[in-house]
This record gives structure tokens, C-alpha cells and sequence, in this order.
């Protein structure tokens, strides 16, 4: 069923406000759903009423409105089809020629070619040259105007559950969902697993599979990235700041730096970009910190930067010439002491050597049976340089993110513990009345920075806070044939560390106090 629309054009660059009161345009962001809408068979849409449109110019333009109690199905529409070299204005006119074609057992459809231009197609997906061919001498005939063959374009789609036809939508096209309001994100779009505020754009891109892009505005998108990239119940500046990370980030690499530049959106929905999984996950906390901090970002000598972020730090974030190639002045490392309750826990991680030699292997890698694991070098920060693997016939020596990447591990920032390594279970320390003591870890009390005491539960490693970075201690012996890797941090330490801005949030500082610490030099604006 079609409904008419009283109103074909709504304006979608809206007004926002930032927190200062001055008011700035909305943008909206392409978000490449890669998890799990690409590349395949047929994606559903189970809205009961759906509109179809095309954007130009920041403007959505719509075509018509459907409703099916069934919901959309989408699938490609391969294949050599014909096609009407008339056109018509409106879906309702090019039906009358539909259901004339289709009487007389013609596979034809009504189509949206772009604004404002519907044309019949001729055949059903997979129909060889020949009934093509026949197809569109017969309609030439009954039609009273000329088809004409055309080859795939890569880029056709059938939607099925418009009406009693289904109808081919040409590339680019964009799927709303019906609201009484014109701003796109005050309706949303049911996939089944997830829901998704703003436009949907299903395409082919050559293939015979299908894969959608969520149009989006860039703080309703933000909605979906928060929740997935930082605990929702923490503090709200922590929030803020995350927020205002996420958003300077999105902007960076989707508009000044194109992520993706050869593909149809600008960013993808998993953690090569950020997290995104649309509106089921968002969070009332989350949501109100991308309000409070509305278009605000990060910026360097006027630019917009990309503002890294990770877990936990484990005690003092990186320069990044240590660990990508180039020395940025923004992302220096700096120490992250009020990181005292991270969201990820100090670790360990124990390979055999033959497990390290098979990794080796797998990358191409042969230098025979390992003998011997060594550290060459830390930086100042406490994270390892270089990690040099020596075998039997040969050595190969991990460089910076390599080492955590190839062996599986959560940070640089660890102590490599061979055969020969025993712990030290017990320390000198001056008791409450200035007495000299020995502390045993086993069964010890400890004390929190709040005066809360508890029992000593994580034996594996005695963490230790100084003015300048956390140290582990780890306590559990070497072993013969194993390496173990005692570290601390989760990520790559570049930037803001996520548990770091919790803590200092917990301290009393502001979002943008937060930003400005961790990325040095920068303005919030």
C-alpha cells in the first residue's frame, strides 16, 4: 500500500545548540553497518511503514510512503533488465503501467530512478538475454512508448512488500521510517536485531548480496557509540569527555582524513572505527553527556585531531613515537596515577615456546625451536621497545605494537618472567608506632585511597602507585618452558586512557580539564 505525501521535502540541516548558547548546524555521518548488514543475501526491515527518498545537499528528499503489515524485504536485482525510456513523476502513475503490463503476464515493476523519476522495469532476477529481449518488444507494443535493454548495473534492489508489487529502487536511495516530524532522528528503523535512528541506504556495490549504511546525525550517532566505548555508570565529566573524544574522532576521520575513501560510508560500526550498535544500546547517562557537550571537539593550532583512546594505561599513557612511527605533539605521554581503580584488571598471560615459534610461524616467520625471550629496552613509560625471540636456527626481534599484536597480549606495559625469576612474597616496611616490619602479601589487609580495608585478593601481582607511573610486581615464580608476561593496561596506550579519566573525574576535575591533560596543547571548543 502507498500512501502520498503532503510534504515531499524536508530539511535536515537543523539547528543544535552548544553548550556556550551558540548555535551551530547538525551534520550527518554515513555509518558502513559491517557487523552484521553487509554482504548479504537480504536484509528486513520490519517497520510497518516505511518512506523512500534520496538525499541531495544535506536535504531528504521524499519519494513516496508504503506500508506492509510484513515489514521490507531488500535483494539485489541483478542481472539485464528492460527498461522504459519514459518516466513519471509519481509511483501511482507508473503502477497504471504496471498493472496494464502485468495483466497481460508482463514481469514488470514500478522503479525510482531518482528524484522525481519512476520508470517500469522488465524481469524477474536471473532472466537470460532472450526473455529480456521479449519482454521489452511486447511492452513497446502494449505501452505505446519504447523499452530498451540494459546490461547490470552493479547497483539495482528490489523492495518487496511495497503493495502487491515489489519495487526496484536504483543506487542511492534511502530508507526512512514514517514520523510526523521532519527530523530524521526522532523515528527509528527496525532491522530485527538492532534499531537505528536517521536514514538507511541498502546497496550492492557490484554484488549479488546487499549491505546497508546508516545516514545519521553525528550526535544521535554518538548515542550508540558511547555505551559501547565507556561504562555508562561512571561518573558524568569521565562521560563528557568521552563524548567529546568520540565526537572529534568521528569528525577527523570520516570529513579531514577519510577513513574509508572509496567506499559509500564514511565510517564502519566496529573497533576499526568505534563501536556503534545503534539505538538499542543507548543509555540516559550516555545520551544527556553527548547533549551537554553538543558539537564541541578537540583541536591543535586550530585543526581537528585524532583523538585516540584506550581502556586502562596502567599508569602512565605513551608518547607516540613509541608506538606508531611519528612523534605527534599532541599525544605525548603523560603519568596516569588517578588511574587507581581501572576497568580491566592487572594480567598475566603464559606461552610455551613452541606456542610463540608457532605464531612466528604463522606470520612467515621460521627460526627453528625458541631458546630464549629478551627485552630490549623500555620506554619511559614502562612499555616494552622491542622484544628480540632467539631459536635455533635463527632470532627475530617483535618492534613496538607488534609485540602486542602477534602474541595476544593486552598491553606493552608488562615484565617478562622466565625460568629463573622467583617473587619477592614480603616487603620492609615501618609499622603504625615507627617500627621496623616485614609485610607479608599472603592474606594482607589493604587500605584504598577512600580508607576502605579489604583483603588482598589478586596474588599474581602487587601493584605499587607513585607520583610518576604504577609498577607491577608480580608474584608468581618462573617456569620451566613457559614465558610469562605480567603486565598491566589494556590498549595501546595512546591518548586518554578511559579508567584515568574516571578516576580524575572521581577527583573533581572537569571533562574538558580531562582532555586538555591528555592531549597535550589542545583547546575544547
Amino acid at each position: 500500500m502507498i500512501k502520498r505525501l503532503s510534504v515531499v521535502m524536508a530539511l535536515l540541516i537543523v539547528m543544535a545548540t552548544y553548550s556556550t548558547g551558540a548555535e551551530v548546524p547538525q551534520q550527518t555521518v554515513k555509518i558502513g553497518l559491517l557487523g552484521q548488514y553487509t554482504n548479504i543475501p537480504a536484509i528486513h526491515i520490519e517497520n510497518d511503514e516505511l518512506q523512500i527518498g534520496y538525499w541531495v545537499d544535506g536535504i531528504y528528499e521524499s519519494e513516496a510512503v508504503f506500508s506492509s503489515a510484513s515489514g521490507f524485504e531488500f535483494t539485489a536485482y541483478p542481472g539485464m533488465k528492460g527498461i522504459s525510456k519514459a518516466s513519471f513523476p509519481v509511483y501511482e502513475d507508473a503502477m497504471e503501467v504496471v498493472n496494464m503490463l502485468r495483466s497481460l503476464e508482463l514481469p514488470a515493476y514500478a522503479g525510482t530512478a531518482t528524484i522525481g523519476v519512476w520508470r517500469i522495469y522488465l524481469g524477474n532476477s536471473g532472466e537470460d538475454k532472450n526473455a529480456v529481449s521479449t519482454y521489452t518488444t511486447k511492452a513497446s507494443e502494449l505501452a505505446g512508448f519504447q523499452f530498451y535493454q540494459t546490461e547490470d548495473n552493479g547497483e539495482r534492489v528490489m523492495m518487496d512488500g511495497a503493495g502487491p508489487y515489489a519495487v526496484v529502487l536504483e543506487n542511492s536511495v534511502n530508507l526512512m521510517p514514517c514520523v510526523a516530524a521532519t527530523d530524521i532522528g526522532d523515528g527509528i528503523l527496525d532491522l530485527g536485531s538492532r534499531s537505528y535512528r536517521g536514514t538507511m541506504e541498502i546497496a550492492r556495490d557490484g554484488l549479488a548480496s546487499v549491505s546497508a549504511v546508516n545516514v545519521i546525525y553525528m550526535e544521535q550517532y554518538l548515542y550508540g557509540v558511547l555505551p559501547g566505548e565507556i561504562i555508562p555508570s561512571w561518573p558524568e565529566e569521565s562521560l563528557k569527555a568521552q563524548a567529546v573524544a568520540a565526537r572529534t574522532y568521528a569528525a577527523y576521520y570520516a570529513f579531514e582524513h577519510p577513513k574509508y575513501p572509496n567506499k559509500r560510508y564514511d565510517l564502519g560500526d566496529d573497533v576499526y572505527s568505534q563501536v556503534y550498535k545503534g539505538c538499542n544500546v543507548e543509555k540516559a547517562s550516555t545520551n544527556n553527556a553527548v547533549d551537554a557537550t553538543v558539537g564541541e571537539m578537540i583541536y591543535y593550532n586550530g585543526n581537528v585531531i585524532p583523538t585516540y583512546f584506550f581502556a586502562s594505561s596502567g599508569g602512565h599513557t605513551e608518547n607516540s613515537e613509541n608506538v606508531w612511527s611519528g612523534t605527534v605533539p599532541y599525544l605525548k605521554g603523560v603519568p596516569d596515577i588517578y588511574e587507581q581503580d581501572p576497568e580491566r584488571d592487572p594480567w598475566i598471560v603464559e606461552m610455551t615456546g613452541s606456542e610463540i615459534g608457532s605464531i612466528l610461524q604463522s606470520k612467515g616467520i621460521s627460526i627453528g625451536s625458541v631458546k630464549d625471550i629478551e627485552v630490549k629496552g623500555y620506554t619511559d613509560a614502562g612499555r616494552a621497545l622491542s622484544l628480540k625471540i632467539t631459536g635455533s636456527s635463527g632470532s627475530y626481534t617483535l618492534e613496538k605494537e607488534t609485540i602486542r599484536y602477534w602474541l595476544g597480549l593486552n598491553s606493552r606495559k608488562f615484565q617478562l618472567l622466565k625460568a629463573d625469576y622467583s617473587p619477592q612474597a614480603s616487603q620492609t616496611a615501618i609499622n603504625g608506632i615507627l617500627k621496623m616490619d616485614t609485610v607479608s602479601y599472603n592474606n594482607a589487609n589493604v587500605i584504598s585511597g577512600s580508607g576502605s580495608v579489604k583483603k588482598f585478593t589478586v596474588p599474581e601481582q602487587v601493584i605499587v602507585i607513585s607520583a610518576e607511573n604504577i609498577v607491577n610486581h608480580p608474584m608468581v615464580g618462573g617456569k620451566n618452558g613457559s614465558y610469562i608476561f605480567a603486565g598491566e593496561g589494556w590498549g595501546h596506550g595512546i591518548g586518554m586512557s578511559q579508567s584515568g579519566a574516571k578516576g580524575m573525574a572521581l577527583e573533581g576535575y572537569k571533562y574538558d580539564e580531562i582532555l586538555t591533560y591528555y592531549y597535550s596543547g589542545v583547546a575544547v571548543e
